[in-house]
């Protein structure tokens, strides 16, 4: 029989942290593996370390996580550590990833598998800075578009039309039209 290590990095308050350990768990008993160790890292734990060492030392034949950046931290320490490995005595699954060495059709695939692992760790740490930084009072995305009100106002009090302000104000006919109406309306 198989024995096989399964890790997840997700504190147990996590949400996501249960449905996540069933999906692990529900795919070695599918496959009919004896679950040899559990590792499980929660800040200030190193248990990520401990099972690529048990890995290389060939302790398990099997390691099942979630997500392939969940136990490295890089493309780079990931392909190492594979390299290291005899991948036709032991198997890796990283099942959100849909990576599975034992049955790989295709170096593409699983290249791309990699980088699509890689842009994804990329967005999520994006968008987990781009929320600290709200959180914090800076404003994300592009800053709003100057518009002189008093001058545009002047402009069309003259009879100019929405496109010739635009014009010489250097910006869209749709912003200045969107700027007058908005300024057209009663404040509630």
């Amino acid at each position: 029989m198989t024995s096989v290590a399964t890790y997840l990095r997700l504190p147990a308050d996590h949400p996501n942290a249960a449905p996540i350990a069933d999906e692990i768990e529900q795919f070695v008993i599918r496959q009919g593996w004896q679950r040899a160790a559990s590792f499980r890292d929660l800040s200030g734990t190193d248990a990520a370390s401990t099972l690529i060492s048990a890995m290389r030392s060939h302790l398990y034949s099997a390691v099942v996580v979630h997500r392939v950046d969940h136990l490295f931290r890089s493309l780079h320490a990931f392909c190492v550590c594979m390299l290291e490995l005899d991948l036709s005595t032991f198997r890796f699954v990283a099942l959100a990833d849909g990576i599975d060495t034992a049955a790989p059709s295709t170096i593409a695939e699983i290249v791309a598998a990699f980088a699509n692992v890689e842009r994804s760790a990329h967005r999520e740490a994006s968008l987990r800075a781009m929320a600290r930084a709200q959180r914090h009072g800076a404003r994300i995305g592009r800053p709003p578009a100057r518009f002189p009100v008093a001058r545009a106002l002047r402009m069309r009090e003259r009879g100019l039309s929405i496109e010739s302000i635009a014009a010489e104000l250097g910006i869209s006919a749709a912003t200045v039209s969107r700027r007058l109406a908005d300024l057209s309306k009663p404040l509630s």
